[in-house]
């Protein structure tokens, strides 16, 4: 599911390319992304990360967490760059 909703999400960043008209601006921004982004979210990858991790379950859930901020940590400035 995680994979799939990443696909989509890749998808709809390239189709927003394309984007001429409000109407389908509002289809793939703020639809079609949407759910993809629900599948691909912390929620579920916490989900996977409790199945996947017996012990130490805390740790695990909490390097989940620190990648995902520190994803977006370094990502602002290496894009305004």
């Amino acid at each position: 599911m995680i994979s799939a909703s990443l696909l989509i999400l890749g998808t709809c960043t390239l189709l927003l390319n394309y984007t001429h008209s409000l109407w389908y601006f509002i289809l793939i921004y703020s639809i079609v992304m949407s759910i993809a982004t629900g599948g691909a979210s912390m929620v579920t990858i916490h989900g996977l990360l409790a199945r996947w991790f017996w012990r130490k379950r805390g740790l695990a859930l909490s390097l989940g967490t620190a990648g995902g901020s520190a994803g977006s940590f370094l990502l602002v400035p290496f894009a305004n760059y």
